[in-house]
């Protein structure tokens, strides 16, 4: 009997298998005719941009991302720019893309010959750390989605106040904006912690616009957010910040060299003990009332398969509003610094996607306010890894 109800079930699940695709097939309103017919056609005009157009929004109709994707590609062979492929190729290649999910993690140490950024007086010392990012790339209905994370933190040998923890997140949809160009609206928030305390909590908005010019990379994130601070650090606790921060890979054609230059603007208006952050890199965004504009360009050179090297300059002017200089009563503070720089990268070190990078960075702050300029020099080693 039991052996009976099985090979019913199996009877029953043939039959309703197949009642299902032949409901499937009616329901296309005879769609599968019509790409066929479609295709008869491109077989003898398979330049035909209008005939390719409608074959590959039919495929699509009917849940065929693959011909649809032959359909615009076939245009692109003999019409690179042609809009309507570009978009159908980038709508195409979104939809039928699996989840993935992106890790990279690294750790490393410096030597600091300024920690605490002091005019005189400072005391060297070792430093570790590490951090930790993911990226999650999904579809989530028709709507690309991603989701950012970060994790990341020093210990300092000798001034162990400046110990310090971030973590935060992001998410958002990823639209394209036109072909070959994407934005990524997201929200996110973030915490910190600072000598044994919680430093600040933050909520965070912000679009990040990517673009990949022959190949290059280039991004301009727009950014604000809310802070609130221990009370502890910062008595009157609660401020925010908006910058833009951009990346744009120089379009110069010599072999072997890139070059990269990030710009970016900040305005800040976080009260409390100002200059507070920049005890440490891993900080960011520094408590203070100030405007601050700066860049970064790099210079890359592959000496060989395995390994590159790096030079690199940045420098950054920061006007403080209402700190004034140290006995002035009228002269707010204003900071310059010139930050030069050198790395010796090996990227795939033993194995794909594992990099060791030597660093060395020079900093020259000069302020109108001379209790307040530092000189700092920093050796970095990092042991980096993807997967």
């Amino acid at each position: 009997m039991m052996r009976l109800g099985l090979i019913g079930a199996v009877v029953l699940l043939c039959l309703g298998t197949q009642c299902a695709v032949a409901m499937a097939a009616s329901s296309d309103g005879g769609g599968t005719a019509e790409l066929a017919r479609l295709n008869a056609e491109i077989i003898h005009r398979p330049n035909d941009t209008a005939l390719n157009l409608r074959y590959g929004a039919l495929a699509e109709r009917l849940h065929l991302p693959r011909l649809a994707l032959s359909a615009y590609e076939r245009i692109l062979s003999y019409d690179p720019q042609n809009v309507a492929a570009l978009e159908g190729v980038y709508r195409v290649r979104k939809a039928i893309l699996p989840p993935t999910t992106q890790y990279r993690v690294g750790v490393g140490a410096n030597d600091e010959t300024n920690p605490t950024l002091l005019p005189s007086g400072h005391t060297p010392e070792g430093q570790f750390f590490g951090y930790f990012n993911v990226r999650d790339e999904r579809m989530l209905g028709d709507t690309q989605w991603r989701t950012d994370g970060d994790i990341n933190g020093i210990a300092h040998g000798v001034a162990n106040t400046l110990d310090y923890a971030y973590a935060g997140a992001t998410t958002g949809p990823v639209y394209e904006m036109l072909p070959g160009i994407t934005a990524n609206p997201a929200l996110g928030a973030g915490g910190s912690y600072l000598d044994s305390h919680l430093f600040y909590g933050e909520a965070i908005a912000q679009t990040t616009f990517e673009a990949y010019p022959n190949g290059a990379y280039d991004a301009l994130q727009i950014r604000a957010a809310l802070r609130d601070y221990d009370s502890f650090f910062v008595p009157d606790n609660t401020g925010g910040y908006v910058d833009a921060t951009g990346k744009i890979t120089l379009p110069i054609t010599i072999p072997d060299l890139a070059f990269t230059v990030a710009p970016w603007l900040r305005w800040a208006a976080i009260r409390g003990p100002l200059g507070l952050g920049a005890t440490t890199p891993l900080i960011g965004v520094q408590p203070g009332d100030y405007t601050e504009a700066g860049a970064r360009f790099d210079a890359y050179y592959g000496i060989h398969d395995w390994v590159v090297f790096n030079a690199n300059i940045s420098g950054s002017d920061r006007a403080y509003r209402e700190e004034l200089v140290t006995g002035s009563t009228t002269e707010e503070r204003e900071d310059t610094t010139i930050s030069p720089g050198a790395s010796i990268i090996f990227p795939h070190l033993f194995q794909y996607q594992n990099t060791l990078r030597f660093n060395y960075t020079y900093v020259k702050d000069d302020s109108n306010d001379s209790t307040k300029s530092y000189v700092d020099n920093i050796w970095t080693v990092t042991a980096s890894r993807n997967f």
